[in-house]
C-alpha cells in the first residue's frame, strides 16, 4: 500500500485540496496522511464553509502539524 501524505497550508486553493483527497479516498491501494496547518483551517472555512473535520474525515490517519514525534516528522518513516 502507497501512502501519500497531504500537508495543507493557508495559502488560497482549499477546493484542490478538498479534491484530492476525495480522489485518495477512493483509491484502494492509498492510505492518506493529512497535515493541516493553523491557517489552512481559516482558509477551510472562509473559502469552504467547512469545519477542519470535513478533510480529516476524508484521510486515512491525520496528523497535528505541531507534532514533531508524528510519523511523517522521522526520516526513516
Amino acid at each position: 500500500m502507497k501512502r501519500i501524505i497531504v500537508g495543507v497550508s493557508g495559502a488560497s486553493g482549499m477546493p484542490l485540496a478538498l479534491c484530492l483527497l476525495r480522489h485518495l479516498a477512493a483509491l484502494p491501494d492509498v492510505e492518506s496522511h493529512l497535515i493541516l496547518s493553523p491557517g489552512a483551517h481559516a482558509v477551510l472555512e472562509a473559502e469552504c464553509g467547512l469545519a477542519p473535520s470535513a478533510l480529516h474525515a476524508l484521510a486515512n490517519v491525520s496528523h497535528d502539524a505541531a507534532c514533531l514525534g508524528a510519523a511523517p516528522a522521522s526520516g526513516s518513516w
